[in-house]
């Protein structure tokens, strides 16, 4: 990788402009259909012209929680207008405010009738309090349930209060404190869209005195105002080709981020949207250097702001509807919370990478690109790592066997403040957003060349990665007795998805790589005679998914999900490889290989059992 590339990249980015961006944007609540996120639509909107970007357009999308984009339904506009709860009365009541605390209202929490509600509380404990002979069995209802943090983290707690009639709770269960300073910041509630109860995240010390107060004999008010006027923004601009004299090309490169978080989300993922911007005005800066010092883009690169997941989803079905299949992307780099202080927020620099169905020269270009990024700003420390597809973003909707393409993530996981208001302007590192917009700018830039600008040196940058990979893998991989069947399958897909990428690095056709993937996995049992269809249209939503599968199955896959997030990665892989090609025993095997973990036969019978019952995939014999 040109060294020269590399510091013009670095010094173009306009730093201190982001960061002022992300100071004005961090006011806002931005829910996926609110008055916030309309207003940080319209603010990156601006941005986005000023930064250069053509066609700049903010697309509103029905936010009525009905309609449907594929399989994403969209929100339901949710704008709070008015937020309190108050304990006891007088001068020495306890009151806090939405407008001054965020993260204190639950998302999607029902409002209150227009002169509040007051009423007792109950303590919960556990969920031992709701069993038969307890008396907050029958007192919740009607009540506030002050819900102990322990009691809280027990998925069944809520349901089980709200069916026995508590109309809202109060919890410090999400309650972040910060290590550094010993600052204690609510916590992130999320109800159920539809929800008809409401909820409050306070601090650890803020339950404490609340608890007091209702063991005094305090009762509480709420008044909880809520608009549900609102749309769901989406916004789009598009940095033309370097040669314009061209033929025009229908291929596009897209860079995407999500634009939603309850305030202040600086990282998350307040960093994304202003680092989508800084990428634009970066490129801007470098136009001048086309051709010489800096190369040639022959396609254009689209930028896309939307609610993750959903907003992503609708705009990217409306191009399908509109273009077809040519309006769909031919890379895509998903930006988000790109600007973690390494040290405060314990987070190192990810590259996530597509998933292995997909060989791509996006994946080792990207972590050549933040590989010497990295070593040019070796002096102010951090780390960086790549990281197999998991599909926490938007990237995994370009992952799927329908309307598919390589996708890669810029990142920062884990991050010990995300989903708290914990989650502030000072936790975000100048350094670490340069490095990002410098990779970012430099990587789309190669890619909308189709790495052209690389030339002869291409070859020997894949030769590196793929070398490094092996070693990687051959000291990685587990080698214990039992798993040495899947340890050999692992690695002979492995080097035939590299034989593909040195082929394509040479400019040369790949080679069929699959029947050399297509291993059983050892332990899981499967009739070879049978092929497995997707049954779902567009990417997929794995929530919709699991939303699909009957009881007590469903039950069972989410109490996996809250175990291990990681359950929600497995069941990614399995979908990208639901092709209609494989069967049951090769789509585990590929999946396992991806993850470069051995399957749980247990786990990998529950999540297929799930597929398969929720009707989106189906066996067929041929």
């Amino acid at each position: 990788m040109r060294e020269d590339w590399i510091r013009l990249a670095l010094d173009a980015v306009p730093v201190d402009g982001v960061m002022a961006q992300l100071q004005r944007l961090v006011e806002y609540d931005r829910y996926q259909a609110s008055a916030g996120i309309q207003a940080a639509a319209d603010l990156v909107a601006q941005a986005a012209r000023d930064a250069g970007l053509r066609e700049v357009v903010v697309h509103d999308f029905p936010a009525d929680g009905a309609h449907c984009f594929w399989s994403f339904l969209s929100p339901r506009g949710w704008t709070p207008r008015q937020a309190r709860l108050r304990i006891g009365a007088g001068i020495d009541a306890l009151e806090w405010d939405h407008a001054r605390q965020p993260f204190l209202l639950a998302t999607y929490s029902a409002p209150t009738s227009e002169q509040g509600l007051r009423t007792h509380a109950v303590r919960i404990g556990s969920a031992d309090d709701l069993a038969p002979g307890n008396a907050a069995r029958d007192a919740v209802a009607g009540a506030i349930a002050l819900v102990e943090a322990e009691a809280y983290a027990d998925p069944d707690l809520l349901p089980a209060l709200r069916a026995r009639g508590a109309v809202g709770f109060v919890t410090d269960g999400p309650c972040c404190v910060d290590p550094g300073t010993g600052v204690a910041y609510s916590g992130r509630i999320e109800l159920d869209q539809s929800a008809d109860w409401f909820g409050f995240s306070l601090t650890h010390a803020q339950f404490a005195e609340a608890k007091a107060r209702v063991a005094a004999g305090a009762q509480i008010e709420v008044l909880i105002e809520i608009d549900r006027d609102a749309a769901m923004p989406v916004v789009t601009g598009v940095l033309p080709a370097d040669d314009v004299a061209d033929v025009v090309s229908t291929s596009e490169v897209w860079i995407t981020s999500h634009l939603c978080h309850p305030r202040p989300g600086a990282n998350d993922n307040g960093s994304g949207i202003v680092g989508l911007i800084g990428v634009a005005q970066t490129l801007r800066l470098l136009a001048p250097h086309a051709s010489k010092q800096w190369p040639m883009r022959k396609w254009p690169i689209r930028f896309v702001w939307a609610p993750e997941f959903v907003g992503t989803a609708a705009f990217y079905q409306a191009r399908i509807q509109t273009a077809g299949e040519t309006g769909a992307p031919c890379a895509v780099l998903n930006l988000d919370m790109i600007g973690e202080d390494q040290t405060r927020c314990g987070s190192p620099f990810v590259v996530e990478r597509p998933p292995t169905t997909q060989t791509s020269l996006l994946t080792p270009v990207a972590e050549r690109v933040v590989e010497a990024v990295f070593a040019a700003t070796d002096e102010g420390g951090g780390r960086w790592r790549s990281s197999p597809f998991l599909g926490y973003s938007d990237h995994a909707l370009f992952a799927g066997p329908q309307l598919g393409c390589p996708a890669v993530q810029f990142a920062h996981w884990p991050d010990r403040f995300n989903h708290s208001a914990a989650d502030t302007l000072d936790k975000v590192s100048p350094l670490e957003m340069r490095r990002s917009i410098a990779a970012a700018a430099l990587l789309l830039t190669l890619a909308a060349d189709d790495y052209a600008a690389l030339g002869t040196s291409l070859p020997e940058l894949v030769e590196r990665w793929c070398a490094r990979e092996e070693d990687q893998a051959l000291s990685a991989l587990p080698t214990a007795t039992e798993h040495a069947a899947w340890r050999e399958a692992c690695l002979r897909a492995m080097y035939a998805r590299h034989t593909d990428l040195r082929l394509r690095a040479r400019g040369e056709s790949p080679s069929m790589h699959a029947a050399a993937s297509a291993d059983t996995y050892p332990g899981i049992n499967a009739s070879h005679q049978e092929r497995i269809l997707p049954r779902w249209q567009g990417p997929f939503k794995l929530r919709a998914m699991i939303g699909d599968t009957p009881e007590p199955l469903r039950g069972q896959v989410r109490a996996a999900v809250r175990r291990d997030k990681s359950t929600l990665a497995w069941l990614a892989n399995i979908a990208v490889h639901l092709d209609g090609s494989r069967g049951r025993a090769e789509v585990l095997a590929a999946a396992s290989h991806a993850m470069r973990r051995p399957w749980d036969p247990a786990l990998a019978d529950l999540l297929w059992q799930a597929w398969i019952d929720s009707g989106w995939a189906e066996p067929v014999r041929p």
